[in-house]
């Protein structure tokens, strides 16, 4: 039978907590959508699952990009997903490790 889970109701004081806690007891699979952000990445690494796909994307200028070097920032076990607006489809490119 399936379980229930119930969290208490979020307060801007408890909603992250709340968040990282049921990531790392629930959570198999994780979707990072904001790959440059801190707080998105740790519950994403602490995850339940070893199964996370990032946004290889880090920003609509893309700031980070020059700066950034995939391999070292996220670990080798995650998948990178990119967007290709002009198909509405989002593909998975091959990663070559530097």
């Amino acid at each position: 039978s399936a379980e229930t889970v119930v969290l208490p109701r979020a307060t801007s004081f408890t909603s992250a907590s709340i968040d990282w806690q049921f990531s790392e007891m629930y959570c198999d699979t994780a979707l990072l959508t904001a790959a440059a952000s801190t707080f998105g990445w740790w519950t994403a690494y602490v995850s339940k699952g070893q199964q996370v796909y990032y946004n290889s994307v880090y920003g609509k200028e893309d700031r980070f990009g020059d700066h950034l070097d995939p391999h070292e920032f996220f670990p080798h076990s995650w998948t990178s997903l990119e967007l290709d607006i002009s198909n509405n489809i989002v593909i998975r490119p091959r990663r070559v490790r530097g």
